[in-house]
């Protein structure tokens, strides 16, 4: 799964880039190992649907142990709604996101990188996909972002302009810019910016939680994510959107812990 573009390091070190390489920062989960599976090509795209989903069901059959699978990645359709039913390829994407889910395995895919107010790209649309916008890490100044949109002004925890939202969007996360292992070299850096970026950080925060709490399900460490109480919306939109606050969420999951007669550790 060597990367051909650079976009993937990126992506894998943001989640669990390892400690103790001098200038290169840390990931969230830095004690993780990754399982690379290679579905872009040195120019960042990928042919088809079909190859994705044969990604995530190789996982699925070769590799049960995993706590999840992030996918920086999507298609051209975008969907409103849940998308599981609106065409073949996502009945498709539905099935294996749904199974994953079933063995414990959450997913995290980014929405998409269009500035859409209304729509996500597939398979971030998936019901039981952890579909994840962005905000900006810091105060950047103006950020461009090619023909899709300029902020003539940035901020932390400004969700950006160009992260796709929708009715469905379950989380936002830092994702511009973001800078983490590089290809190339072992010491090598990358900065990049979008979703893409957004969608590994709260990879890493969810394996952090199932080592904290084995126990937990998908359903409850997506409920306790997505209850964080740091709520940010994109005017003019009125709805918010929760921002990952992985202590926030382990905390939840400790107090349910204890609640069924566990001590935390």
């Amino acid at each position: 799964a060597a990367d051909g573009h650079g976009h993937g390091t990126n992506v894998g070190g943001i989640a669990v880039g390892a400690a103790g390489v001098t200038g290169v920062p840390r990931g969230v989960a830095s004690g993780s190992d990754i399982v690379a599976v290679r579905v872009l090509d040195q120019n960042n795209s990928f042919c088809c649907a079909s190859d994705v989903i044969a990604a995530f069901d190789w996982v699925r059959v070769n590799h049960p142990d995993a706590t999840v699978i992030n996918a920086s990645l999507g298609t051209s359709a975008r969907y409103q709604a849940n998308c599981d039913a609106a065409a073949s390829f996502t009945i498709a994407f539905a099935n294996v996101i749904n199974d994953l889910r079933g063995l414990g395995v959450l997913s995290t895919i980014s929405s998409g990188n269009n500035g859409s107010s209304i729509d996500m790209q597939a398979p971030a649309c998936v019901a039981s996909a952890l579909a994840v916008g962005a905000v900006y890490d810091a105060n950047v100044g103006s950020a461009s972002f090619g023909s899709v949109c300029t902020a003539p002004t940035t901020v932390a925890d400004q969700v950006t302009c160009f992260s796709n939202l929708s009715t469905t969007t379950d989380l936002l996360a830092p994702g511009a810019p973001v800078t983490a292992a590089g290809r190339g070299s072992s010491t090598g850096t990358s900065t990049f910016s979008g979703t893409s970026m957004a969608a590994p950080m709260t990879a890493g925060c969810i394996a952090l939680l199932k080592q904290a709490v084995p126990t937990a399900t998908p359903d409850e460490i997506e409920a306790a994510l997505e209850a964080s109480t740091v709520r940010l919306l994109r005017p003019p939109m009125t709805q918010d959107y929760p921002r990952l606050d992985c202590a926030d969420a382990l905390l939840r999951l400790a107090v349910e812990v204890f609640a069924d007669g566990f001590e935390l550790r």
